[in-house]
């Protein structure tokens, strides 16, 4: 019913936006120039008598063109239809003529039309005829390409070219009415007088016109600009690139981002993203998640759940905006170096209907839509969300399900407009963690029953249960990483006068979220390994004579018996067994939000100022309730649990006798305080408050050069809950592996911390020739510690009191400079990098001495990177539709000062043996030294075709550099044939092939070893791969 609905309804159509944009913006450096927009009917039909506004319609869609005129020019004039087989000059001469009209080509699609100026005969010596020259920008001072500008009642007139400049020659001298006209912008007059041979200059500034083209910016500006009229480096990805990713999770998004390295190999979530001259090791530590300009958490690090698993990609999204450096960290929340943005589709002037049915292997099924328009001469909607069932990429016999509803309601008034944002998601996907691989051939390793391994997540071990000292703990492993809840923003932009603005956001969500993980840890064992175990003994070092047996006792009178816990009547045979995390991880939150900021225009000598003044608040609160348990189970792909015995002869000594037993070690699979990994319990409440001032000045003095300026004071307080944990025993539960749990002792106590600094940035850049700018800017930045990271690292003093983590706050530095060049053609930039963090903390989950997981942070006292990037774009002459990007990334990254203590020679961390060390020159684990992308487009009416390649150079997979992780590449194609139907309805049928040379690159090793471990000492070690080489195929239907 949902989708017949919207079958029938209507559909965001953004083509009065798109048009405002192609004229002011006929080229991007990094987004490729407009495409064929799908809705597009076929070639027309030769006919006449058509209205000329049909007739330029036709020729946009047959040519792959973008016309921008004013109304009156075309305005109630016909024409004939002339074949559409000509080349485009002689089609639009035949069209525009008869009308007196003409065109100027501005940039490589864009037509301005506009009248033919019938200039009179050279004058004679005494008529001394004049001219007007002038230059058109908007309030802020940019400058407007493609504007007309006319003489009233005069067949005069001119367009600007791409300085913004006009000219209009021989004028007889005389008093006249100057218009500049512009869409999206309020229509100019002024009065000039031209004395006799001699020009006059008037120059124009127009302000937006809101009920024409609505704001669509939401970092430092609404509007987006040419990346060379600025020192932000600002790369803009629209849907028509998206669309062709057909992405999985956010990161197959952004890895097609110039300097950016994103590893999906988790899944849909949690994707770790590496940042060009960052030296952090993933998630979205510093580019944090923006939706509509507004975070998804307000606080960053307040639990290990990455930001992205509050969002999901869908048809509603229109634009990924990636600002790095420059004033664009000082609008953005925990951004030192940058923000990732994505804008909702909010509604256009006419109506549009999306529809997209994806299917593939294995079982996949997704349903998405999208619907838009007006409301009326002043309201605009949008609708759209989707429906999916997957049990892929990986099978784990865990199928992915969920769905999401997303819309906004937009009023517009004549200097602003009002806008309601509205979200509801309830998704469950699994998360895939490293896995065993050979550490010969680094290939996934075969399991005993002779099949290769690619996941340990188990449908075995979704539900267990045991007794606690407060009920029943009932694990719901099966839920996985799960989000549900809804989300509220509203929006607002008001400018009652030409110097004076004002915009805000104020978001509310409220989210259930669960992160559930089978967690696979360094151990393997051989079933006698597991069994015959023993401890340190009292000289604290591993493998000694003094160590103490788990188990068996006896060898002579005791063996070890395994069984499958659900299928005891299989004989368990295999060679290997291994003890897995199961984690229970309940993480719900609630997040209230608020962004206003005010926009003041000045002017002064020696230039001109666009001040920004904004603050922002925040808060957060989390109920962080957690249980790591431990099962133990076969060595195999999706393996089935296991349950251990020790099988006791009896007093007489003898196997297979009356007198034998029979002894449980593990319950249900269950092998808590037997796996050598223990128990954690987790019961945390965090409040945090956030609050903070920002301010920004751009300031214009020439055409030439402009400069950016601007600070940021913010301060966090946050109060931690926390209960305490003592070892417990339940009666009736005696088996060993349940002895000696953690559990709660319902003590809590309190902490408060505090946190304080400020961000500071400047920013130049200056036009060095037409199209060929000069940018650099320098920033100094702060974040603050992680909030997950103070909860996990509490000691205790001599007296039992806690002793908390005090780090200090992790500061920035940054250098950035590069020369930019657009063309209409091609665009390039080449930039230099240089960063620099202090006091940087990173955590990790590690084993200690006593067989317990913790989260372990360290504090990694100076990083340094630096390096070169060059990015590109090519739209090919000879070739219509065809399209090439390129970029490359070289860069060197060090750890400067990292002391350190690494495992000695019993492996084990804690123990006497440990060596200090220090990481000083090592290279950031997981960084690449050379990062190489490309992407070929071609986009005709009918055929499309994408092709996106990422190289990846080596890297390390620990901070000691012992495993190195080889270079790989990974391939993505794309195709699709649209069929045309009646009423600009067309279905696109396609295909889309995700690692289409089925790369088995390996993106992460294991983190949970303890430094200086070298895992490829033992047979097998834990690592992730890419995800395999996936299969899709796409219906996708579109109607106006």
């Amino acid at each position: 019913a949902l989708a017949a609905w919207i079958s029938i309804g209507s559909a965001q159509n953004r083509e009065g936006h798109d048009l405002a944009e192609a004229a002011r913006f006929p080229s991007r450096p990094v987004v490729p120039l407009r495409v064929q927009n799908p809705l597009e009917s076929d070639s027309p039909r030769s006919e006449s008598g058509i209205s000329l506004v049909e007739m330029l319609h036709r020729v946009e869609r047959h040519y792959q063109i973008h016309f921008v005129f004013d109304d009156a020019l075309v305005k109630g004039k016909t024409t004939f239809c002339p074949p559409l087989t000509s080349p485009l000059p002689v089609v639009l001469k035949k069209i525009l003529t008869e009308h007196g009209l003409t065109y100027q080509k501005i940039g490589k699609s864009t037509y301005v039309l506009q009248r033919i100026i019938r200039h009179p005969k050279s004058p004679r010596a005494g008529n001394r005829s004049g001219s007007i020259r002038g230059i058109l920008r908007d309030s802020d001072g940019q400058i407007l390409v493609g504007a007309n500008v006319t003489i009233d009642g005069t067949p005069y007139g001119a367009c600007t070219d791409t300085d913004g400049v006009y000219t209009i020659s021989n004028v007889p001298p005389g008093y006249y009415t100057v218009k500049a006209l512009y869409m999206g912008y309020k229509t100019a007059q002024k009065t000039v007088f031209i004395p006799p041979g001699h020009p006059a200059t008037v120059n124009f500034r127009l302000a937006e016109d809101i009920l024409q083209m609505e704001p669509v910016e939401v970092t430092a500006r609404r509007r987006p600009r040419f990346t060379g009229e600025t020192p932000v480096r600002l790369t803009m990805f629209g849907d028509e690139e998206i669309q062709p990713l057909a992405p999985n999770s956010l990161a197959d998004v952004l890895r097609s981002l110039p300097g950016i390295h994103a590893e999906g190999g988790g899944g849909e979530v949690a994707a770790n993203i590496f940042v060009r001259g960052l030296p952090a090791t993933g998630q979205y530590k510093y580019n944090p998640i923006e939706e509509d300009g507004m975070p998804v958490i307000s606080t960053g690090g307040i639990t290990a759940s990455a930001p992205d698993i509050f969002f999901r990609y869908d048809l509603n999204v229109e634009q990924l905006d990636f600002a790095r450096g420059g004033v664009a960290t000082l609008f953005g929340v925990g951004s030192p170096t940058g923000i990732i943005n994505y804008r909702s589709k909010t509604g256009g002037s006419r109506r549009q209907t999306s529809l997209q049915l994806t299917t593939g292997e294995p079982d996949l099924y997704r349903l998405d839509y999208n619907t838009g328009g007006p409301l009326g001469n002043h309201w605009r909607y949008n609708v759209g969300g989707f429906f999916r069932y997957d049990e892929g990429p990986v099978v784990t016999g865990l199928p992915t399900r969920g769905f999401q509803m997303k819309g906004n309601l937009t009023r517009l008034f004549r200097n602003g407009f009002l806008r309601l944002h509205g979200k509801y998601l309830d998704d469950r996907v699994q998360f895939f963690l490293p896995f065993p691989h050979d550490s010969h051939t680094r290939r996934p390793a075969p399991g005993d029953d002779g099949r290769e391994i690619h996941t340990l997540n188990s449908p075995e071990a979704t539900r267990f249960q045991y007794r606690t000292p407060r009920g029943i703990f009932d694990s719901h492993m099966e839920n996985g990483v799960l989000t549900r809840g809804p989300s509220v923003m509203l929006e607002f932009m008001y400018k009652p006068v030409d110097r004076w603005e004002v915009e805000g956001r104020v978001r509310w969500s409220r989210m259930a979220h669960e992160f559930n993980i089978f967690i696979p840890f360094p151990a393997y064992y051989t079933a006698g390994e597991f069994a015959y175990r023993k401890t340190p003994g009292p000289d604290g070092i591993a493998g000694t004579a003094d160590d103490v047996p788990l188990f068996i006792t006896d060898p002579a009178r005791q063996r070890p018996l395994y069984r499958f816990t659900y299928h005891p009547e299989t004989p368990f045979t295999g060679e290997h067994v291994i003890t897995q995390g199961a984690w229970h991880r309940n993480r719900p939150f609630e997040d209230l939000a608020a962004d206003v900021r005010f926009l003041y225009t000045h002017k002064t000598l020696p230039g001109r100022h666009k001040v920004t003044l904004g603050t922002f608040l925040a808060r957060t609160m989390v109920d962080q309730f957690e249980v790591y348990n431990s099962l133990l189970m076969e060595f195999a792909d999706r393996p089935r649990v296991l349950d251990l015995f020790i099988w006791d002869a009896g007093p007489d000594g003898r196997f297979a006798t009356a007198d034998d037993d029979t002894l449980p070690i593990t319950h249900g699979g269950i092998a808590n305080a037997v796996s050598g990994l223990g128990t954690v319990y987790i019961n945390n409440r965090i409040v945090s408050r956030k609050m903070a001032v920002y301010a920004a000045d751009r300031m214009y003095f020439s055409p030439r050069l402009e400069l950016e300026a601007g600070f940021r004071i913010e301060q966090q307080s946050a109060r931690l809950q926390a209960e305490g944990v003592q070892a417990v025993t339940v009666a009736g539960q005696e088996v060993p592996a349940l002895q000696g749990f953690q559990w709660g002792n319902g003590k809590f106590y309190h902490r408060t911390v505090h946190f304080r600094d400020i961000a500071a940035t400047v920013g130049l850049n200056y036009r060095l020739l037409n199209g060929l700018t000069l940018y650099g800017f320098a920033n100094r930045g702060y974040f603050f510690p992680e909030i997950q990271a103070l909860t996990g690292n509490l000691g205790r003093d001599s007296t039992g009191a806690f002793r908390p983590f005090h780090p200090p706050n992790e500061r920035f530095y940054q250098v950035e400079g590069g020369l930019q060049y657009e063309g209409g053609e091609m665009a390039f930039s080449l930039s230099l990098f240089h960063s620099r963090i202090l006091n940087r903390l990173q955590t990790d989950p590690q084993q200690g001495e006593d067989g317990v997981v913790r989260n372990i942070t360290r504090m990694i006292r100076k990083t340094t990177t630096r390096g070169l990037e060059l990015t590109s774009r090519w739209d090919l002459p000879m070739i219509r539709g065809v399209h090439v990007q390129g970029n490359l990334t070289l860069q060197d990254h060090r750890y400067g000062d990292y002391p350190i203590t690494t495992v000695g020679p019993d492996g084990v961390i804690g123990t006497r043996d440990d060596t200090p060390a220090n990481y000083r020159g090592n290279a950031v684990r997981r960084q690449p030294g050379i990062m190489a992308g490309g992407r070929l487009a071609y986009r005709g009416r009918r055929l499309d075709f994408t092709a996106g390649i990422k190289y990846l150079g080596k890297r390390f997979a620990d901070d000691g550099n012992i495993l190195e992780l080889h270079p790989f590449t990974l391939l993505t194609l794309d195709a699709g044939y649209r069929l045309f139907f009646w009423r600009k309805q067309v279905l696109r049928i396609g295909v889309h092939v995700f690692n289409a040379l089925n790369s088995h690159g390996l993106t992460e090793g294991d983190p949970r070893l303890p430094p200086g471990a070298d895992p490829l000492k033992r047979r097998y070690f834990n690592a992730r791969p890419i995800l395999p080489r996936r299969i899709t195929f796409k219906l996708s239907f579109y109607m106006q």
